[in-house]
């Protein structure tokens, strides 16, 4: 998955590997894809007079990706959204799979290598007349040049600015403006500021440290994944029932409008400066999803490589939505085909189906709770809780 920092090293990766290399081919699923062209054309015979163009450069915004060419002022603009993802010299084995969750949005066939985008947005920038074509590319540059200097991960990354556009929305709730792509691109919360707080709460000081921690932690954020390393050594709060702090009970919710699942500690999140979290704490870090671990078994170890597995949730739509399994904790390429169901303790509901473990969200006195409920689509479940 890319984040902001992780979007960032693609970028990089990907900037050194295919700049100078021509476009000789492109392939799309047209129905999650838009261009800028007008008329009848689809996002697929729209790259046609871009055939045998030169990639001159790739650059990064937040969570965005930007492949420039030379020829025709081409510029292909691609969001990673929840969960997007690029594999290299992967693509002729999944794409044109429908319905396949390695269904590729966007496959480019370069000269020597083939870039394949998943679960992502995927923008063009072209037209018939080449005057249109310029213009556009140009939006595409406009819209870097303005942001750029908000981009938590970029060199250019401007604090007072940063401060300024937070400040100008006092009404807002502190979780939705730092997930807010157009304000902090590719920035995670992980302050000590209660992020049920609006921004007219908090003082020019706490704004002003917020900025600076959400700059630090992208920085962390940045080198794990440059180097390849854990990030789980720096949170104290993520995915935990107790602060790392303080020893307090986590809270584990959805504000503001965004709805975003969110950890933070009541005791340690009081926007003052005199009670912040010590340096290197991330309370608060936003996750893009609530992943519950329940007690459980012993984790087993793979067959192949002798190691712990990794426990991991069917996300996919199917009659096994929400359930938890174990693979081999390998990285993809190198994992062997090890697989075992992870929740064969849980109970049965009344329709004879593994349930599956949710978290309360409300805020209330049981917020944090693990329960077992019905797996089918809410309108079909039964009414079983435990």
């Amino acid at each position: 998955m890319v984040e902001g920092p992780g979007c960032k090293v693609k970028g990089e990766n990907l900037n050194k590997r295919i700049c100078n290399q021509k476009l000789i081919k492109i392939q799309s699923d047209d129905s999650k894809n838009t261009n800028k062209l007008g008329g009848d054309k689809t996002f697929q015979n729209s790259f046609e007079s871009f055939v045998q163009s030169t990639v001159c450069e790739v650059r990064t915004l937040g969570k965005e990706l930007f492949i420039f060419f030379k020829e025709n002022a081409l510029c292909i603009r691609v969001h990673f959204l929840m969960d997007g993802y690029i594999r290299i010299n992967e693509a002729a084995n999944v794409v044109g799979l429908k319905g396949s969750s390695k269904s590729a949005v966007l496959v480019i066939y370069l000269a020597r290598d083939t870039v394949a985008i998943y679960n992502s947005h995927v923008d063009i920038s072209i037209s018939k007349e080449h005057t249109h074509v310029h213009r556009l590319y140009e939006d595409c540059l406009v819209r870097y040049n303005k942001l750029c200097q908000l981009d938590i991960c970029s060199p250019e990354f401007d604090f007072s600015c940063a401060n300024k556009l937070i400040s100008s929305r006092p009404g807002k709730m502190v979780c939705d403006v730092i997930m807010d792509q157009d304000v902090l691109p590719g920035a995670l919360f992980n302050s000590g500021i209660n992020p049920n707080s609006t921004i007219g709460e908090l003082t020019p000081d706490l704004v002003s440290r917020l900025v600076h921690r959400l700059r630090d932690f992208s920085a962390i954020f940045y080198k794990c994944r440059k180097q390849n390393k854990a990030l789980s050594q720096y949170m104290k709060i993520y995915k935990n029932q107790r602060c790392g702090e303080c020893g307090g009970r986590v809270t584990v919710c959805k504000p503001g409008e965004l709805k975003r699942i969110t950890y933070f500690c009541a005791s340690c999140q009081t926007n003052s400066v005199t009670n912040l979290p010590s340096t290197g704490s991330l309370l608060g870090f936003v996750a893009n999803s609530l992943f519950a671990s329940p007690s459980l078994p012993a984790v087993p170890v793979c067959m192949g490589h002798k190691v712990t597995c990794t426990k991991k949730q069917v996300t996919k739509t199917s009659e096994n939505q929400g359930r938890l399994f174990y693979v081999c904790s390998l990285p993809r390429l190198k994992q062997c085909h090890f697989f075992q169901w992870a929740d064969l303790h849980h109970p049965m509901c009344a329709h004879k189906k593994v349930t599956v473990l949710r978290s309360v969200l409300k805020q209330n006195a049981n917020n944090g709770r693990q329960f077992y409920c019905c797996p089918l689509p809410k309108q079909q479940q039964c009414d079983f809780f435990q």
